[in-house]
């Protein structure tokens, strides 16, 4: 049903559907405003980013699209929609779970200015992003 609403009236656009939730879409202007993607846009231009659930690179390619093509952008998926052009800073294929856990336990840890917490297992978010040790860590590795 989904499928064929946003074919008769998004032709020209490409979606990403799982259970019948749009988790990515080219271009990423595609009903903007209609889904949460332009909501994780952050309301300034970040000094890098880190991008938990990549999909098809939706919310970096509106953080362009605001900001311009300087942002940084590391993209974390366990599997990357690579559709588009792949323009991001470090594009990494693995669990988010896991990547925020080998940031935050270095020694010297690697800091973003934004996090964006977009990690879904069909079409609810990862019952881990609840988890208080994964917000504990997303602390650790956060600019203050």
């Amino acid at each position: 049903m989904m499928q064929e609403l946003l074919e008769k009236y998004c032709p020209e656009s490409k979606f990403l559907l799982e259970d019948n939730l749009i988790q990515s879409m080219i271009p990423p202007e595609s009903l903007f405003g209609f889904t949460y993607h332009a909501n994780m846009v952050p309301p300034m231009l970040p000094g890098h980013t880190l991008m938990l659930g990549y999909a098809a690179g939706t919310i970096p390619e509106l953080m362009r699209k605001i900001w311009g093509a300087g942002c940084k952008i590391t993209g974390v998926d366990k599997e990357i929609e690579l559709t588009g052009t792949f323009r991001e800073y470090e594009l990494l294929e693995r669990d988010a779970f896991d990547h925020v856990k080998d940031c935050a336990d270095q020694t010297i840890k690697i800091r973003y200015d934004y996090i964006c917490v977009d990690v879904w297992n069909g079409a609810r978010p990862c019952n881990f992003i609840y988890m208080p040790e994964f917000v504990n860590r997303l602390k650790l590795i956060s600019k203050d």
